[in-house]
């Protein structure tokens, strides 16, 4: 079985416990735990001071993923929990590594490679660390992550009681020669080998997690690219709480902009639509940028029921806007043909300007002019020809 030590003792200037720091709305701890959940391991053991609100946080992520949390107090515990035939990661107190990195270190070819991680000497981490990134030798200092042996847990009995677990197993290791591989550095450029002692390095990491988690702004979508905005805008502690409202918000609006529509104020309902579908948009971007810093899978089928909505909905407004009784039924067809001519384009479209295709808040605020001018049914056609013009474009290249 692959075990993970991590510890939540050691505390920043400030007092703080380094584990229990906030990056992107979870603690340092969820995100070493998430890291060693990717490297396959089956069990996290942390050895603490006593339950805190972190811990348990950390506790209840590890059990919805169906493996083993145990959070200790004493290292003798370890060598109760652990077999001398299991492997254990070794995880330095507070020090961040993107899976990628710490995934392209322990395995290789699919397949777990045993050793201990190393910087060198004059890294700018073991000089500034020396109490947490150990010194090997004269040229190197452990890098804060290992795979070892299990074998060398029983021989903690035998050490000081109070001693750091994670520093002695890791002398253990060496003595026992474990190999020693050096970090590379491309894995510790930026923030994917960060270790959490400053606020202000968590909040860059922050920004640079929140912003590489969410689609490029297009300006060819800008309502598309104002809920992308809005997004990077809200603290990542209340993204669950913004993503809800805005989904209220994009109801009741919706609901609105169809009352609308049945009283005989096309325009209003247009632009009211617009701005459900905005909210709509925005509910959208907080639960993708939820999914990825809460680090499970993005809810695809979410995304795709909100673009289906959106799409009936919008071409329901567009039948209704005008008035059944005033509209030919040959005309009740021109929404569906000019929409489904939308979604043709930005699919197969090579342009960069084809997101403006999938922008239906922006179609809606278009056609809600439109409608205020009393032109709305000719909007529809040239909004058509436009996109038949695209793709007959397309072809010709």
């Amino acid at each position: 079985m692959l075990t993970a030590l991590i510890s939540s003792l050691r505390s920043t200037e400030t007092g703080d416990l380094r584990a229990s720091l906030s990056l992107a709305g979870r603690s340092v701890l969820s995100w070493q735990v998430d890291t060693a959940l990717s490297l396959g391991c089956e069990r996290i053991i942390c050895l603490c001071e006593g339950p805190a609100e972190h811990i348990l946080a950390a506790q209840r992520e590890v059990e919805r993923a169906g493996q083993e949390f145990h959070a200790i107090r004493s290292n003798i515990q370890i060598a109760a929990l652990v077999r001398a035939d299991d492997e254990i990661v070794l995880l330095s107190d507070g020090l961040l590594i993107s899976k990628q990195s710490a995934g392209e270190f322990v395995l290789e070819s699919g397949k777990r490679q045993r050793g201990i991680a190393t910087l060198p000497a004059n890294h700018a981490l073991a000089e500034r660390h020396p109490e947490d990134f150990e010194r090997i030798d004269r040229d190197r200092h452990w890098a804060g992550l290992a795979l070892i042996r299990a074998r060398q847990v029983k021989e903690l009995a035998e050490l000081p009681p109070d001693g750091d677990a994670i520093l002695l197993l890791l002398r253990l290791a060496l003595q026992a020669q474990e190999p020693c591989r050096p970090v590379k550095e491309s894995w510790l450029q930026g923030d994917d080998w960060l270790l959490a002692v400053d606020a202000a390095d968590l909040a860059n990491a922050e920004r640079t997690l929140v912003g590489g988690s969410l689609p490029a702004p297009s300006p060819f979508a800008p309502t598309g690219a104002l809920a992308i905005f809005a997004a990077r805008a809200i603290p990542p502690g209340n993204i669950g709480l913004s993503g809800k409202l805005a989904r209220v918000a994009a109801m009741v609006l919706w609901l609105g902009a169809m009352a609308l529509a049945l009283a005989g104020w096309p325009a209003s309902a247009l632009a009211c639509g617009a701005v459900a579908v905005l909210a709509a948009d925005v509910f959208v971007m907080m639960h993708h940028l939820r999914s990825r810093l809460a680090s499970v899978e993005p809810a695809r089928m979410w995304h795709s029921a909100v673009s289906g909505v959106v799409f009936a909905g919008t071409t329901a407004l567009l039948m209704l806007a005008p008035g059944i009784g005033s509209v030919a039924a040959s005309q009740l067809g021109l929404p569906v043909i000019a929409l489904g001519l939308a979604i043709v384009c930005s699919r197969a479209s090579k342009f960069r300007h084809a997101a403006v295709w999938n922008d239906r808040a922006l179609h809606l605020a278009f056609f809600a002019v439109a409608a205020g001018l009393g032109l709305l049914n000719e909007a529809l056609v040239a909004f058509s020809l436009a996109a038949t013009l695209q793709l007959l474009l397309q072809r010709g290249d």
